[in-house]
């Protein structure tokens, strides 16, 4: 039984057939940070632009409910027809935001590796469902790493966020005298600057973040140089077999040159390297 090869004997950058057997299996290089900022800078979009919109259109069909409220009878089955036009009007208002929802959160994956297809990461494998192997997997080293990284993120955007904010600290004693108009607009300058802030911050972890999965990616899968010449092997051949075949045509050329010589008209030599045979007919050439 042939042992694993040591990592250190890896030394060799993952060849193309590699990558694409690490793809068809579903192993590729994937940031959940580049995700958690699509969602984030999206849901902000929404926010500003779609939201407002929605609000609008839940408030109408509440507004019209409410001030015809003495047409509608509460009868049991009035009242199901009543919650049921309820529902379908606030479902149709978020309805477009449930599916830019749906949209981002594919569009995430799809930036990063396109279209995946890994059937044979679907395969049933006994490691799947071992309580020992998630174990393993809980308290992995690389499990702790990302427990670590995360708690690196929460403390960075927290103390950007506090650096954001900051400035507007002493402001902050005059908000409850002021008017409500007043008080919303700063309430939505101090939202909008401090979710700039995170948005920017989250941008440039999640860019680092994807550069270092793709590295551990192409690490992972680094190969031996026993690996590279096997490969070689089973996409063009065992160079010691081309090498036989190779020698077999040439000594087969030469018993043909050697056979053409005696039919030759003149023969050019040089002592050392070179020996030519010339036929020349003039009725032919």
């Amino acid at each position: 039984m042939s042992e694993q090869p040591d990592e250190s004997q890896k030394t060799e950058e993952p060849t193309s057939k590699r990558l694409s057997e690490a793809r068809q299996c579903g192993q590729v290089a994937t940031s959940r940070e580049i995700n958690t900022w699509l969602l984030l800078f999206g849901g902000g979009l929404l926010i500003v632009f779609v939201v407002p919109s929605m609000m609008r259109d839940i408030r109408n069909s509440l507004t019209g409910i409410l001030e015809h409220a003495h047409r509608f009878s509460f009868q049991p089955g009035d009242m199901m027809d009543l919650f049921r036009l309820l529902l379908t009007d606030v479902g149709l208002a978020l309805a477009l935001p449930f599916g830019i929802f749906v949209l981002i959160a594919l569009g995430a994956g799809l930036t990063q590796n396109g279209v995946l297809f890994a059937t044979k990461s679907m395969e049933p494998k006994p490691e799947k469902i071992s309580p020992v192997a998630g174990l393993k997997r809980m308290f992995s080293a690389k499990s702790l790493a990302e427990f670590i990284k995360g708690i690196l993120k929460i403390a960075i955007v927290a103390a950007v966020g506090i650096v954001l904010v900051m400035p507007e600290f002493p402001r902050l004693d005059i908000l409850p005298t002021l008017p409500v108009s007043q008080l919303l607009d700063e309430i939505n300058y101090l939202v909008l600057r401090l979710f700039t802030g995170v948005i920017a911050i989250l941008f440039v972890i999640a860019v680092a973040d994807l550069v270092f999965q793709r590295y551990q990616h192409r690490k992972q899968l680094r190969m031996t140089r026993q690996e590279v010449r096997e490969e070689h092997k089973q996409l063009e051949g065992d160079p010691h077999v081309k090498a036989r075949l190779r020698q077999i045509r040439t000594e087969r050329a030469r018993q043909r040159m050697m056979q053409a010589v005696p039919e030759a008209d003149v023969v050019v030599t040089n002592p050392t390297h070179y020996a030519v045979a010339l036929k020349y007919e003039p009725e032919e050439m």
